[in-house]
């Protein structure tokens, strides 16, 4: 497991998702799916909170963003708190930042890193194997959503 591997894991799910947002309104990104699910807002904003987390893990300083992380957090009622959210186009700017930053940090781990135990009590790379598949799951969420906006999938 090295730190490449993980670079292009999260660069590959940077890409599809930031295929699927780019021309997403701000009044689109607050459409709630139905009958039940959170906004393409809520979950982008999601995205943005688990990674400057995951900075914090990494014993890295979190970067300093628009988007209010209060809003973003697991439970947090996206459909009757719209008002409260961060702006689509402030959002696709922050996961640009975000992306940078997490990308470069990932660069720099050395690879005895990746078996030590975390605050978790699992290694760092269990961490990262799980903040991937935690992405890319909200990625698909967010792919499904565009297509219930009646987008075209931007995956092709």
């Amino acid at each position: 497991m090295t730190s490449t591997f993980f670079t292009r894991m999260f660069g590959f799910s940077y890409r599809a998702i930031n295929l699927n947002i780019d021309d997403i309104s701000d009044e689109e990104s607050l459409i709630v799916p139905q009958p039940a699910g959170n906004c393409m807002n809520w979950i982008l904003g999601h995205i943005i909170l688990s990674r400057n987390s995951m900075l914090k893990s990494l014993g890295q300083e979190e970067l300093r963003i628009q988007t209010k992380f209060e809003h973003y957090e697991r439970g947090a009622a996206s459909e009757t708190d719209s008002q409260n959210l961060t702006s689509f186009e402030q959002l696709k700017n922050d996961f640009r930042s975000i992306n940078e930053r997490f990308l470069s940090v990932l660069n720099d781990i050395p690879l005895e890193k990746f078996n030590q135990v975390s605050h978790t009590n699992k290694t760092l790379a269990d961490d990262l194997a799980f903040l991937y598949f935690h992405e890319a799951y909200h990625a698909g969420q967010i792919g499904l959503i565009r297509r219930l906006l009646g987008r075209k999938g931007a995956i092709r």
